[in-house]
């Protein structure tokens, strides 16, 4: 029975560590250098786009001012449009140039040009600022390709481009999503230099988001449950065992504990610091019901850890106080908890 557990526990780990390289080789499985393109077309730049799975590869003619572009654009529904453009006013989406394009019922791919003069635009078929050539489309395998000739202004040494994707029924293109990576696919490209730099702009939380979401998922989704199972499954083992499974379960716990106390540092830090009268801040603000769970998380390991401390540092009032006590203190938490987002969901 005890090798049953530990050869249980040992998956457990494997499984935990191997998911993220798993994941990581899946979503990597696409580049620049796996793409062939009609005519044995072949293009002097390319670059992986950090946001939509897209791909840009282009060639410019500084004697002609003459842009050749390929824009490829992976995981691509039937149901979906793609969009690429060069803004030549400003760094966002109002002002874009854009090439569009979306397969029809009928197995064809209509493709146009569209300026984008407003957030509520329809991405009518229209003139753009800048004359566009050789416009042809292809969709293939949830992939879409557009490939287009611009001529741009004399001695043009960078552009600011701007990719989207969104829904489509019919001839008629919905908006794209407004969170995420749709507000980040932006950038530039040097066209001196041939290569190409995401835009910031308007993202400075990006970074923070990332490693908040990281840390919480470390801490409390890996190194927590981690540091549970060694005490119930290491601790099975008997006198062998000891004192391993104490220093595997504490060195976990611990290290869980303050990854996860960062990552609560970055939620204020993203909350803007407000925890109650955030929810007084309106219909987008982040409210009560969406805080409970991690104000549990960090005080139930609070108590947990207010328990260890306290028996090992000899505390006079942690002496008498039997194990019951302190479950029952972190189960009533809990309990107060879950009710009281059982009240607020209830009040939307």
């Amino acid at each position: 029975m005890p090798t049953q557990k530990l050869v249980f526990l040992l998956c457990l780990l494997i499984s935990f560590f191997s998911a993220p390289s798993l994941a990581l080789s899946v979503a990597g499985g696409s580049s620049c250098s796996d793409s062939v393109f009609p005519n044995n077309q072949v293009f002097a730049s390319c670059t992986d786009l950090p946001n939509l799975d897209s791909f840009l590869h282009w060639t410019y003619t500084p004697s002609l001012s003459t842009l050749h572009i390929a824009y490829r654009h992976s995981q691509v529904s039937s149901s979906s449009w793609v969009a690429w453009g060069i803004n030549p006013t400003s760094k966002g989406m109002i002002g874009t140039q854009a090439i569009v394009a979306y397969p029809k019922p009928d197995g064809t791919v209509a493709v146009f040009t569209s300026p984008v003069d407003s957030y509520g635009t329809r991405l009518r078929e229209g003139n753009l600022t800048f004359a566009v050539s050789d416009l042809s489309a292809m969709f293939m395998d949830n992939k879409m390709v557009i490939f287009a000739t611009i001529e741009l202004p004399e001695n043009t040494t960078s552009v600011d481009h701007v990719w989207q994707d969104g829904p489509v029924s019919g001839d008629n293109l919905g908006m794209h999503g407004v969170s995420g990576h749709h507000l980040q696919s932006r950038g530039n490209l040097n066209l001196s230099s041939g290569q190409a730099v995401e835009s910031r702009g308007g993202n400075s939380k990006t970074k923070l988001k990332i490693a908040h979401g990281v840390l919480n998922a470390v801490s409390w989704g890996i190194m927590m449950p981690l540091g549970f199972m060694a005490a119930r499954y290491l601790k099975a083992f008997g006198p062998r065992a000891d004192p391993l499974w104490f220093y595997t379960h504490v060195s976990l716990q611990l290290s869980g504990y303050f990854l996860g106390m960062s990552g609560g540092a970055t939620g204020l830090v993203l909350g803007n610091f407000c925890f109650i009268s955030a929810t007084y801040k309106g219909p987008q603000a982040q409210t009560y019901l969406e805080l409970v769970p991690p104000s549990h998380w960090l005080l139930s390991s609070s108590l947990e850890l207010g328990q260890h401390m306290g028996r090992l540092h000899h505390f006079e009032a942690c002496k008498g106080m039997d194990d019951r006590v302190w479950f029952y203190l972190r189960c009533n938490h809990a309990y107060l908890a879950d009710f009281r987002s059982l009240e607020e969901d209830d009040k939307r």
